[in-house]
């Protein structure tokens, strides 16, 4: 997202992301009904050697529809207490400026 206080111009920014392998946007986070909430969720775009160095460091993919059908069908039955979700936190890098750059409050 083009931010003045860290960008001379639109087109710096977009200079900075055509060369960037990584970026990052804020995207509305959702509830489990897919209903959008307050907080943020961060979207990271990887490309070039930094997708690359992603791609060579996975071990295995693994099919998990049968997983997501039993996790809906608890939502649908309204058994929320019973559905698996990764336990999260707010992620902090030790860079304040870096923080304030991307927006973690």
């Amino acid at each position: 997202m083009f931010q003045p206080s860290h960008h001379k111009s639109h087109d710096d920014w977009r200079k900075e992301l055509t060369d960037t392998k990584v970026s990052l946007q804020w995207d509305p986070d959702h509830d489990p009904y897919g209903k959008k909430l307050e907080r943020r969720a961060i979207q990271l775009g990887l490309k070039g050697n930094a997708l690359t160095n992603l791609n060579n460091h996975i071990k295995h993919i693994e099919d998990i529809t049968s997983f997501v059908t039993e996790q809906k069908q608890l939502l649908d039955a309204g058994h929320l207490n019973k559905i698996l979700v990764p336990v999260e936190k707010v992620f902090r890098t030790s860079d304040e400026e870096l923080n304030k750059r991307i927006g973690i409050e």
